[in-house]
């Protein structure tokens, strides 16, 4: 697990909140990177490359029966999951079984890949760049298919990050 925000009514829930997921954490014999949390309490936080305001007033101002239009396109997809998630395994939701599934990680120092048994990475050229982990493992991606891609080719392939 990469990132977790705690959001509570207010800064004693958040207090608690926040305690219990440290507590459970340690429990669990996992390591808490310092350096990049931020457990300072805020009412706006930029989470995984959105900026969650609690200040801000909701789209719908707390309206929950306001009506929206969906477009058949819409109502097409909703009846197409509605009707696979019922043989939904618990992990990954797709319409259709995937033919490959390709393996990416990423970190400050480099990204690797792996499909059907071969591997492909690279080490330290992009630790200059500076950028939020998140966008570093979509670069991830990219860079697996680039390498990969003629074991990719015409099939319906996932990815696992």
């Amino acid at each position: 697990m990469d990132d977790i925000i705690v959001m509570a009514h207010s800064q004693e829930e958040a207090l608690q909140a926040h305690n219990t997921t440290l507590s459970t954490l340690a429990n669990l014999s996992w390591v808490v990177n310092w350096d990049k949390s931020s457990l300072k309490p805020s009412q706006a936080k930029e989470f995984l490359g959105l900026i969650i305001n609690t200040t801000s007033e909701p789209q719908f101002q707390n309206n929950w029966d306001s009506q929206i239009q969906l477009t058949p396109a819409v109502v097409c997809d909703l009846k197409e999951w509605s009707i696979s998630l019922t043989k939904w395994d618990g992990r990954v939701a797709t319409l259709h079984p995937f033919d490959e599934v390709l393996d990416t990680n990423a970190s400050l120092g480099g990204w690797g890949a792996a499909l059907k048994g071969l591997s492909t990475t690279s080490m330290g050229w992009w630790k200059q760049l500076g950028h939020h982990i998140n966008k570093l493992e979509l670069k991830a991606v990219h860079h697996a298919i680039k390498s990969l891609l003629p074991l990719l080719k015409g099939s319906f392939s996932g990815v696992t990050m």
